[in-house]
């Protein structure tokens, strides 16, 4: 069994990974949201298509 202060210290430590584990996800939330493009291109919109139609093309042939 573990004395209270070695508890204190124990839920010290996991509080304080739960911050640095929130602060990452904060901080990759940021950099998706940066790089959301707002107005694509008539060359990203091609791309993004191009992109669709070989997954398409690559499920479909997973699945023969």
């Amino acid at each position: 069994m573990l004395s209270p202060e070695m508890r204190y210290l124990v839920s010290q430590e996991i509080h304080k990974d739960r911050l640095r584990q929130f602060e990452r996800e904060q901080q990759l939330e940021a950099i998706e949201s940066e790089q959301t493009i707002v107005y694509p291109t008539s060359y990203q919109k091609a791309t993004n298509w191009l992109g669709d139609q070989m997954i398409k093309w690559g499920t479909r042939l997973q699945s023969l």
